[in-house]
């Protein structure tokens, strides 16, 4: 969805484009009107339960125990920033950009009223 005074989607829920050929199926739910404290979850459903990931990736919660770790994405991802730099070389991962390509080629443009906060 477009909120009417942006140009940028604001949501989107992306399906088909993440099915597996030998028949698991995925399901993403984006929505970047969000307000107060930011949430990156995500969540697995298997046939063994729910796994979730939250507070980006620092806390595991399985079925049957939640495991809780130290939050290092971004020192880590500022430390491998710094290495490359030093090694004058890059690091790149086109998919997930192809990943928003096929969205917005393959999905429908709805307007919706402006959001406020």
């Amino acid at each position: 969805m477009f909120l009417a005074h942006f140009q940028t989607p604001s949501s989107a829920k992306i399906t088909k484009i993440l099915d597996h050929p030998e028949g698991g199926r995925s399901h993403v739910d984006l929505d970047f009107r969000q307000a107060g404290p930011q949430t990156w979850d995500i969540e697995v459903e298997t046939d063994g339960g729910t796994l979730t990931l939250a507070g980006g990736g620092a806390v595991l919660t399985l079925p049957d125990t939640t495991c809780r770790e130290q939050d290092r994405e971004y020192p880590r991802l500022y430390a491998h920033f710094a290495g490359l730099i030093r090694q004058r070389a890059g690091d790149v991962d086109v998919g997930p950009l192809r990943l928003v390509a096929d969205a917005f080629l393959r999905g429908t443009v709805r307007t919706v009223e402006p959001f406020i906060d």
